[in-house]
C-alpha cells in the first residue's frame, strides 16, 4: 500500500519493494513477493494465495490477510 502514491494528497515519495520481481521467463512457485516480503512463512514459498475479500471493497492475495468481519 506504501507504494501507491495519494493522488488526492500532499506529493511524497512512495515507498518501494526492496529487491527485484521474479524472473517471469521461469515458474513461480508460491507467492511471487516471497523473496522480497519481510513477512514471508514457510507456506509463502510453496502455496500461491489465493485473492480473497479481506474489507469492504478491499482484495488481498496474502497467506496472513485477516478477513474483516462482516458485522
Amino acid at each position: 500500500i506504501g507504494a501507491f502514491p495519494d493522488v488526492e494528497g500532499e506529493r511524497h515519495l512512495v515507498k518501494g519493494i526492496p529487491g527485484s520481481p521474479p524472473d517471469l521467463r521461469e515458474a513461480i512457485v508460491g507467492c511471487p513477493f516471497a523473496d522480497r516480503c519481510p513477512l514471508v512463512i514457510g507456506r509463502c514459498r510453496v502455496e500461491t494465495p489465493a485473492l480473497r475479500a479481506v474489507g469492504p471493497d478491499h482484495l488481498a492475495a496474502c497467506h496472513l490477510a485477516k478477513v474483516e468481519d462482516a458485522a
